[in-house]
């Protein structure tokens, strides 16, 4: 009959160099990277002595933050590309997209008549009606607000920068000199 006091011996099984360094691998993607519990994490499954897993250890390690930095920055430019892309993309649409509205309704105003909607005998007809100058005088906004629109998605109306130069007031000493200080910003 057996003690029960005893400690269970499992099967460790032996492990090999590139499975060790695997398993160590799989321990830092899990946040385990503390030296020490590395080993005491893989003794109990393996067959391995404590200097051979901390002397893998240093080499998997360095292997695994070199290949993480190397995936992040891979995903950070891929992110970047794509939001470039995505940016630049919805920018050109709305600029086509205004640009048709402006060529719709100069055609408009250029043709000079305008669709209405009368009731004739009951039912609804479409008609062509001559554009008055009212409606004329609004299409007109309409296309200078578009264009608002679009210098505004240009960058027109930011500031620009300029040199100025400012003269200070003149000072007279009592020598009888005159001085004037002149700054450039």
């Amino acid at each position: 009959m057996k003690n029960e006091s005893e400690p269970k011996v499992r099967n460790r099984q032996n492990i090999s160099d590139a499975q060790l360094t695997s398993e160590l691998i799989k321990l830092f993607e899990s946040g385990n990277t503390a030296k020490a519990n590395s080993y005491e994490l893989l003794r109990t499954r393996f067959k391995i002595s404590k200097q051979r897993c901390l002397n893998f250890y240093d080499s998997a390690l360095a292997s695994w933050q070199t290949e993480r930095v190397k995936a992040d920055n891979e995903q950070i430019q891929a992110n970047a590309k794509e939001t470039l892309k995505s940016g630049l993309k919805s920018k050109i649409e709305k600029q086509k997209h205004l640009q048709k509205q402006i060529d719709d309704i100069e055609a408009d105003i250029n043709a000079g008549i305008m669709v209405d909607y009368v009731v004739l005998g009951g039912k609804l007809q479409v008609v062509n009606k001559i554009m008055d100058a009212e409606t004329k005088a609004f299409l007109r906004k309409t296309i200078k607000d578009i264009y608002t629109e679009l210098n505004k998605m240009e960058g027109d109306y930011a500031a620009q920068k300029q040199d100025v130069t400012i003269h200070s007031p003149m000072i007279i000493d009592w020598n009888g000199e005159n001085n004037t200080d002149t700054k450039t910003t």
